[in-house]
């Protein structure tokens, strides 16, 4: 038998549970079943386990939360490339948080990676390269990053600043700043007057593009720093669509190819890419975990793990 967590109503927390379960059905085609090492929360996760995403992500009840997950093969597809005993990462088919876990498009994970890493990078980096390249910035430009510190903001300002853009990115904290300075950005404060901010750092250039992974009510004063207000890019507020300015994320053809998400990884695992893993949570915590998931006060990954840290 083995463990998953699984909840029967939409709620807090609170109606999260561990109970046991059998081994799912052996993989066919494509598909993997692996031992989880490494299953990475997302606040998508918490949405759509209190309801709120229940016209978008309907689930069926008992549900298991997560998708992005990391361990080793367990048993694999005809099909599927990979053996019994491989490192795989991706996308769990039923749900992340458990002891076992189905993957349809599983990916390798590069031996420089770990566990964690790997298994904080589907969503965040699906996420990160669509908007990125909904941006269409180049070597030259500057690309104003809202939420850069966060873990999809935090990679599409990676992958900007090594393509030579100057990226200027809305932080909170003073710790903040100091972050985005490591990953090669410019921090101007949140808040009111922040336009201001970002005019007064650039002196005579121009914005190029805005990318917002916030969704903190700052598409209407983006467009005001752009030529086109299709300039402006969204994954989180839908006011986008009145405003003229870019929304991504509504239309499935839009999402990044996930073996994609291998190009991440191999920046992962030579050192071009960093991601930050903020705490790890043995499965029977997660009440714990996703209590400070919905609190926001982790800087960097939260990590669900089957038996503690490893």
């Amino acid at each position: 038998m083995y463990n998953r967590v699984v909840y029967e109503r939409y709620g807090a927390p609170e109606v999260l549970q561990v109970i046991e379960f059998e081994r799912p059905p052996d993989p066919t085609g494509s598909e993997v079943r692996i031992r989880v090492a490494a299953a990475s929360l997302n606040p998508t996760d918490a949405k759509i386990r209190r309801g709120e995403l229940s016209q978008v992500f309907p689930v069926q009840f008992p549900a298991t939360p997560g998708v992005d997950v990391a361990g080793t093969v367990d048993a694999a597809g005809e099909s599927s490339g990979f053996q019994v005993g491989d490192r795989v990462f991706g996308f769990a088919v039923g749900g992340s948080n458990a002891d076992i876990a189905m993957l349809a498009e599983p990916l390798a994970i590069p031996d420089e990676v770990s566990f964690y890493q790997a298994s904080a990078l589907p969503t965040a980096g699906e996420a990160a390269l669509r908007a990125y390249r909904a941006a269409n910035v180049s070597a030259g430009n500057v690309l104003v990053v809202h939420g850069a510190v966060g873990a999809i903001g935090s990679i599409v300002t990676q992958l900007a600043v090594a393509d030579g853009v100057t990226v200027i990115g809305t932080v909170g904290t003073t710790n903040d700043d100091e972050m985005l300075r490591d990953l090669g950005g410019q921090p101007v404060r949140y808040g009111d007057g922040w336009a201001d901010r970002v005019r007064t750092v650039l002196g005579d250039r121009s914005v190029d593009a805005v990318l917002d992974t916030s969704g903190h009510g700052v598409v209407a004063e983006s467009i005001t720093l752009v030529d086109d207000p299709r300039r402006v890019v969204t994954l989180a507020d839908m006011s986008a669509l009145s405003l003229g300015a870019t929304f991504t994320g509504m239309d499935p053809t839009d999402r990044a190819p996930t073996s994609d998400l291998g190009i991440l990884a191999n920046m992962v695992g030579s050192g071009t890419l960093r991601v930050d893993i903020w705490k790890t949570y043995p499965m029977d915590q997660v009440v714990q975990a996703h209590t400070d998931l919905e609190a926001g006060i982790n800087h960097g990954k939260i990590i669900l793990t089957p038996t503690g840290p490893r």
